[in-house]
């Protein structure tokens, strides 16, 4: 009978210390942009060859989604909107191209190539932790935002890394 008590007590402890540390996480999660991105570098995994994010359980949300610059000679050619993605499609008349794509990251893996690459770094993209890939003429932005459980992918070809950046932070959503 002691020992049922004891065995109580102690599980009721443990209990109230991991019920105390899940508010504490989520707390720190909800309201500090550099823990966040802390606990978003868990779900990235580097390889040599490529760099792959994969997310389990969240709930998607809509998006509206405005452009507010777009490098000179790019125009929109196609716009695209699945019920887990939207893809924004732009071409330029000397080769350039540029796609920004949002996707729900419900139960899915992501991969971007980074074997090669010129220059992989981790850069802000409107106060957001980001990652630049640059290999060859080919620009690639990759970011999560874990308040909208979406990831937002901008690639472009022909275009310059700080047009592509600009572009990136005149995306609002």
């Amino acid at each position: 009978m002691a020992a049922r008590r004891t065995v109580l007590r102690l599980s009721r402890g443990i209990a109230a210390v991991l019920l105390a540390v899940m508010l504490l996480f989520t707390g720190a999660f909800a309201f500090s942009d550099s823990f966040r991105s802390a606990a978003l570098n868990l779900f990235i995994e580097y390889f040599g060859d490529r760099i792959d994010f994969n997310f389990r359980h969240s709930e998607g949300t809509g998006m509206q989604i405005q452009v507010g610059w777009v490098p000179e000679g790019l125009e929109l050619t196609e716009k695209i909107e699945e019920s887990t993605n939207t893809v924004y499609i732009y071409i330029g008349k000397a080769g350039q191209n540029l796609t920004l794509a949002f996707y729900q990251t419900e139960g899915s893996s992501f991969s971007f190539d980074s074997e090669d690459a010129d220059e992989v770094t981790d850069i802000s993209i409107n106060g957001r932790q980001a990652l630049l890939i640059v290999k060859g003429n080919t620009v690639q932005i990759i970011q999560v935002t874990p308040d909208k459980s979406m990831l937002i992918y901008v690639t472009a070809e022909n275009v310059g890394k700080s047009d592509v950046i600009k572009f990136a932070e005149s995306v609002t959503y």
